[in-house]
């Protein structure tokens, strides 16, 4: 269960190009701190061994003066053991494997003519019989505790010596402790967040002025701040929101002035009807002029529905709601309120009128009546619009969306209205950031669902 919530957790940070950079800024920092680290260490077991060479070197120095400057005393301290960190030589000491960089040290000291020659043993060679004394163990692991000598001392006599180190040259191992490796992960993930915070600002910015874009809302000029490729991204989409704002503006414009120019032209159309006298073909092109009257105002409906200058305001959405049905009802229709849901929320008024509007005259013109239901949960606001129709097939419930696609196929006006209802309702929920989407109820009919976030949910 703990590694299945440890890989669900990788899994969303890795999905993020922040969590990626926290991770692997994390994963470097640290590899890079512990391979510093460990090349420190290292650097500073090889100065102690240097160090710990270089001292036997020069006990071995000291020893040898004595032997030249006072040979009979110092023989005699030699044999007693009265030497501190000196042991004489027992039977079967040998040196087989001299040691390159202790022996190139003790010519330098005693001179070529010694013959000196260093090896070092470890701590059971030197002492078989204390082998657990804690004073003769030496801490860093793999390292020996003495090494064998053997010189000649300045009257040519040939020696064999262990020398001892003592205790107080001891190594540390701090790397090696948990706590420690501990401190660097943490250290270098509190330095990385610090990082992707820094290097994703300006992107997040960027994500929300899209996100914020593509709803519909007023464009704005995002500081062009950052890296040289965000500052370029975000100049990008500067350039993009004003081409984009412009072409909406073109075509609200063109759309606005193509519906005026031709409500002269049906007004005429309008008058000149009733000089028809055949009662017939009054009523056909009666019914072609409605048709055609009701293209324009969905077609203008459209085209304004990219229109967002219309000001956020707290609504009781069942009043709303309540409203609008009544609206329904003093048509004609068969409008009904099911759930209340109770909440006052910002939202466009306008806009979501008119979406809640067009779905209640689709349910009505393909279901014959509707039901308006408000549903609340933690996270989103529901408005359920259903219907008791005849449904449209599955795969054709985003064709809906479409303009001018409507689910009558006799293709017929009259009935199947203009196709650009729910086209229209979709364009209005997204100004007020919703969603809006068809199914088939399983008890027959279909419903749509208005989507949308409670204040304060992302």
């Amino acid at each position: 269960m703990g590694l299945s919530r440890s890989r669900f957790w990788a899994s969303r940070l890795w999905a993020s190009l922040a969590g990626r950079m926290v991770l692997l800024l994390t994963g470097g920092m640290a590899l890079v701190a512990t391979a510093a680290l460990m090349v420190a260490q290292e650097a500073h077991r090889r100065n102690l061994n240097d160090l710990r060479m270089a001292s036997v070197a020069s006990t071995v120095e000291d020893i040898s003066n004595q032997l030249g400057a006072r040979p009979e005393v110092t023989e005699k301290l030699l044999e007693a053991g009265l030497v501190r960190h000196i042991l004489t030589s027992q039977p079967g000491w040998t040196i087989d494997r001299p040691s390159p960089r202790l022996t190139q040290l003790l010519v330098a000291r005693l001179g070529p003519r010694a013959h000196a020659l260093a090896q070092a043993k470890p701590n059971e060679y030197c002492f078989p019989r204390n082998r657990n004394d804690p004073e003769m163990q030496f801490v860093w692991p793999g390292v020996p505790t003495c090494w064998l000598v053997r010189f000649d001392d300045p009257r040519g006599h040939p020696r064999m010596l262990a020398v001892v180190l003592p205790r107080y040259l001891n190594v540390s191992q701090t790397l090696y402790d948990p706590l420690y490796l501990v401190l660097i992960v943490v250290l270098s993930a509190l330095l990385a967040t610090l990082a992707a915070y820094v290097a994703i600002r300006p992107l997040r910015q960027l994500t929300s002025a899209t996100e914020a874009f593509s709803l519909g809302e007023e464009p704005h000029l995002l500081a062009e701040t950052g890296p040289s490729e965000v500052r370029t991204a975000i100049a990008t989409f500067n350039l993009m929101q004003q081409r984009v704002s412009e072409g909406h503006r073109e075509r609200t414009g063109m759309l606005a002035a193509i519906s005026h120019d031709l409500q002269t032209p049906l007004t005429r159309l309008q008058l000149r009807l009733d000089e028809v006298s055949d009662p017939a073909i009054r009523a056909q092109l009666s019914a072609d002029l409605a048709i055609m009257q009701s293209i324009v105002r969905d077609g203008l409906d459209l085209a304004r529905s990219s229109d967002n200058r219309e000001p956020w305001s707290t609504v009781d959405i069942d009043s709303l709601l309540a409203s609008i049905a009544e609206d329904a009802m003093e048509l004609g229709a068969e409008v009904e309120i099911g759930k209340t849901c109770g909440l006052a929320i910002p939202i466009k008024i306008d806009a979501m009128t008119r979406c809640v509007t067009n779905l209640v005259e689709n349910a009505v013109n393909y279901g014959g009546s509707a039901r308006i239901d408000c549903i609340a949960t933690p996270d989103q606001l529901e408005i359920r619009i259903s219907d008791e129709g005849p449904g449209i097939p599955p795969e054709d419930l985003e064709r809906m969306f479409q303009p001018f696609a409507r689910g009558e196929q006799s293709r017929s006006r009259a009935t199947g209205g203009t196709g650009l209802g729910l086209t229209i309702a979709r364009a209005q929920a997204k100004l007020f950031r919703a969603e809006v989407a068809l199914e088939n109820r399983s008890c027959g009919g279909m419903v749509a669902t208005i989507r949308l976030a409670l204040p304060g949910v992302k």
